[in-house]
């Protein structure tokens, strides 16, 4: 219920006599017993979080220290709440200052917590989808238990939240209230090689409607599936026979175009296709060869549309490759924008055997060697990922420091900046000069540089930058919303 996890574990169906059905039944008895296994784990944790906030409940003010990671990435230290945890944890939280609140703010982050495609709408029409729903609004957060619509949404919790915040000033005044990004990953690497098609795609220009990403490459996704489906191939017939709108083609690619930018193979595009092909009725026996299939389609569709994203990751790749090969023993560096050493920990390992009391089995432990080489592999697939992090990492920071200045209560989750509802508008000027001023310093040209002066190297040429305008960024409406 509401995404809360289930106290009884599901039963596992009748196990067959003979031979006949068994490995179905094995197959569908391991599917439910990893699904216990989460939901046991997932409602401890929550169980944990919500005796914390009893005992926190009445403190003046709560901190989260943050540490962070290789990359510069912000994570905070405390395990079981915190805002970035799950819906129900991020609902329980609201800033300890009141803010004279902005009711259209409310307004908009009550319809993008309600989600189910309204979030994508322009704001005027967010705005009215929630005047539209006022009545049942109330009574959701008068009586939840009793008026349990609220249930419906897709982050339920901080739905009801923003529910209350409508008709209670005070809730309002420290409610936070959320401005997230159009894919940051594919934003920052549009920004860095000026690509006016992907730019646009990820809202990097303004428009009078959101651009989604995910829409657009599920239509050069259905286009390429028609055409082959057409010229006889029956894979495709058969992806189309399940995929059947666009819709659901967003659905479906929307997570390898989420992770494209973060170095995502194509085996692992196939594995991340598989559930979507089968909640859409796919029989099992069909999905392994669909998803491979399709795999291969998505990952074009995607370097069709992300065409800066495509080859500034080859020329990381590439550029990564060179050097590990020339010295092995030398690790990747380089130094963000904000001056953070980020060193990628991808030496080779040592295997640890480890024999214990409790056990008749032996531990195996996998130990980077860092008196040995470096990783080839993992070093080339990792670095688009990890240098696209720091960078995002770097906008957050920055952000953080100028709302600092500004006097803006902040928090974020990576690319989910949070703040009142009445300095909203403040923090939406605030990112976007941010981003500007951090994209018009030549990133990528000084990371060859830097490679090129510290290995000993003479790097390939870095991909054409193209014709879009930076100075759009500060006039998309849509860019973080």
């Amino acid at each position: 219920v509401a995404g809360i996890p289930r106290a009884d574990p599901i039963p596992l169906p009748p196990k067959p006599q003979g031979l006949d059905g068994l490995k179905d039944w094995q197959r569908d008895a391991a599917q439910i017993y990893e699904a216990n296994r989460k939901a046991y784990s997932s409602r401890n944790d929550l169980l944990l979080a919500l005796n914390l906030a009893d005992r926190l409940v009445d403190s003046p003010v709560i901190w989260f220290p943050h540490q962070l990671d290789f990359r510069s990435r912000c994570y905070p230290v405390p395990l079981h709440l915190n805002h970035v945890g799950e819906d129900p944890r991020r609902a329980m939280l609201r800033f300890a200052k009141s803010v004279a609140p902005d009711m259209d703010a409310i307004k908009v982050h009550t319809a993008n917590c309600w989600g189910r495609g309204v979030e994508k709408k322009p704001f005027a029409e967010r705005i009215a989808f929630t005047d539209s729903g006022a009545r049942d609004f109330e009574r959701f957060q008068a009586d939840p238990l009793k008026h349990d619509g609220w249930m419906a949404a897709e982050d339920p919790f901080q739905f009801l939240a923003a529910c209350r915040a409508l008709f209670d000033q005070r809730a309002a005044a420290k409610l936070p209230v959320q401005a997230d990004g159009s894919n940051n990953g594919l934003q920052h690497y549009a920004a860095m090689g000026r690509d006016p098609v992907s730019g646009r795609a990820v809202n990097l220009v303004p428009g009078v409607l959101p651009s989604d990403v995910y829409m657009e490459v599920g239509q050069v996704a259905c286009r390429k599936v028609m055409e082959l489906a057409d010229a006889g191939d029956q894979t495709g017939r058969l992806v189309l026979s399940k995929v059947t709108d666009l819709p659901k083609w967003r659905k479906v690619v929307k997570q390898n175009v989420m992770t494209s930018v973060y170095g995502v193979t194509r085996t692992g595009a196939r594995e991340q296709l598989v559930p979507r092909l089968l909640e859409l009725g796919m029989e099992r026996k069909d999905v392994a060869k669909a998803a491979s299939w399709l795999a291969k389609v998505t990952m074009e569709s995607i370097g069709e549309k992300c065409i800066a994203a495509s080859e500034i990751m080859g020329w990381l790749k590439g550029s990564v490759r060179q050097i590990v090969l020339k010295d092995r023993t030398k690790p990747i560096e380089w130094t963000t924008p904000l001056g953070f050493p980020v060193l990628q920990p991808y030496w080779n390992q040592n295997r640890l055997r480890i024999k214990t009391s409790v056990s008749p089995w032996e531990l195996h432990l996998d130990v980077p060697n860092e008196d040995d080489n470096q990783h080839l592999g993992r070093n080339v697939n990792g670095i688009a990922p990890n240098w696209v992090h720091s960078i995002d990492a770097s906008h957050m920071m920055l952000t953080a420091l100028r709302c600092r200045v500004d006097g803006i209560e902040f928090a974020a989750v990576h690319d989910s900046f949070w703040t009142h509802a009445g300095t909203a508008r403040r923090l939406a000027h605030a990112l976007r000069d941010e981003f500007v001023s951090l994209h018009e310093r030549p990133l990528l040209a000084d990371l060859k540089e830097s490679w090129e002066r510290r290995y000993d190297v003479s790097l390939p040429d870095l991909p054409a930058t193209g014709s879009l305008d930076l100075a759009d960024v500060r006039r998309s409406e849509y860019f973080f919303a």
